[in-house]
């Protein structure tokens, strides 16, 4: 399984907001500072952010000091919930094939699965956030 780039765009979007919130418990980010740190097009960032917020997993916040934050503890949302969001189930039964690569194929979507279930977004924003602090020492 290879994750999709609207996927990784939204691991990368949460990862901001997760960012933000370890710094400012607001954790408040408007589009335009998300499209700085990651590239994301403000058109993309929008329809990625609404399936986010229809998942639950952020909320927006509107007018001025507006944009999105994290719904939820950034140690209560897993990767999985992520790349579910914006991709739906990830983890599709592909045509039938042969008997053994059938086979092959279940577990390694068992495998992924338990993977990206066994890892939350509070983990990816603390290993980045503690390599960081590493490389100014």
């Amino acid at each position: 399984m290879k994750l999709s780039v609207r996927a990784m765009y939204a691991i990368d979007m949460m990862f901001v907001l997760g960012k933000a919130q370890q710094i400012d418990k607001a954790g408040c980010v408007n589009l335009q500072a998300i499209h700085e740190q990651t590239g994301l097009t403000m058109k993309y960032g929008e329809q990625i952010a609404q399936a986010l917020r229809c998942a639950g997993l952020i909320r927006a916040m509107r007018g001025r000091g507006g944009g999105y934050l994290l719904a939820r503890p950034a140690k209560e949302i897993t990767v999985l919930a992520i790349v579910e969001s914006v991709d739906g189930e990830t983890m599709k039964d592909r045509p039938q094939m042969g008997q053994a690569s059938t086979e092959i194929n279940s577990r390694l979507r068992v495998l992924i699965a338990e993977c990206l279930r066994g890892c939350t977004l509070e983990e990816l924003v603390t290993a980045k956030h503690s390599r960081d602090k590493k490389r100014k020492a």
